[in-house]
């Protein structure tokens, strides 16, 4: 008995003894509870939301201080001064005169659209470009176009531009002093700048005095030296690559006047 009730006063001691330091154990092994992770998130992401608000109605109403600035002092601009350049055929009368321009300006008097539509009615001027340079400068870039053929309309001859765009109209033809390729047949000053495109490489493409478009289809060509030759519509390139060699053998003691290429590169026919 007196063993159980040491067995029983020890497990009374020791009970009472684990439940007291039980206690401090459990509030110790218990975990802290941390804040949500999510609400942190949140929080963060309201601020720099909040931030970013800020920001905006900050720059957007500095933006438009500068707009109003900005504004009202080219409001005041006046322009004086107009500087004209590219223009070599054109002069700066007859631009002057084609605006109606009278200096001084202010500057919110000034269409750059209306300008350059008014100057590209001029037939030698191929484009515009208006700029202003402050403070008191209207600057016009002239780019003209450039004679770089002849076209026959089966009545008249007229310069034209590299694009087919007639320069002068109404020419006077005269053989001795022409220094410009003859291109003959409708349509063929816009069909031009691609045949030229072609014979680039080809010994063919120093050698020209006229060409002729047929039926808008393919070209006849007259070489300085009196030669016609007759390109085909299709495979204009192997007939071209056959024509060199022609050349390369021509003899001018046995000259013939006609090259046809129409079947190149299959036959070729030279006519005397």
């Amino acid at each position: 008995m007196r063993n159980s009730a040491v067995k029983i006063a020890k497990y009374t001691y020791l009970d009472t003894t684990d439940i007291h330091y039980g206690k401090q154990i459990s509030s110790l092994l218990q975990p802290t509870r941390k804040k949500p992770f999510k609400k942190i998130i949140r929080v963060n992401i309201l601020f720099l939301l909040g931030v970013a608000a800020i920001f905006c109605i900050l720059a957007k109403f500095y933006t438009s201080e500068v707009d109003r600035f900005v504004d009202k002092l080219i409001s005041k601009t006046v322009i004086s001064e107009l500087n004209i350049r590219g223009n070599i055929q054109v002069g700066k009368e007859e631009i002057i005169n084609a605006l109606d321009l009278s200096l001084p300006l202010e500057i919110s008097d000034i269409n750059a659209l209306h300008i350059k539509e008014e100057l590209l009615k001029n037939p030698l001027i191929k484009d515009v470009e208006v700029k202003i340079n402050l403070p008191n400068m209207l600057i016009l870039l002239v780019t003209e176009r450039q004679p770089s053929a002849l076209w026959f309309d089966q009545k008249q001859f007229h310069l034209i531009d590299e694009e087919g765009f007639i320069v002068k109209a109404c020419v006077e033809f005269q053989e001795e002093e022409n220094k410009y390729i003859i291109a003959v047949g409708i349509n063929s000053n816009h069909q031009l700048k691609n045949l030229l495109e072609e014979l680039k490489g080809y010994s063919i493409s120093k050698k020209l005095f006229a060409v002729q478009l047929i039926s808008n289809r393919r070209w006849n060509i007259l070489l300085k030296n009196g030669l016609i030759v007759k390109l085909p519509e299709n495979n204009v390139k192997e007939a071209l690559v056959a024509l060199d060699l022609i050349l390369e053998n021509y003899n001018p003691s046995k000259p013939f006047n006609i090259i046809d290429l129409r079947l190149a590169p299959g036959k070729v026919y030279a006519i005397f």
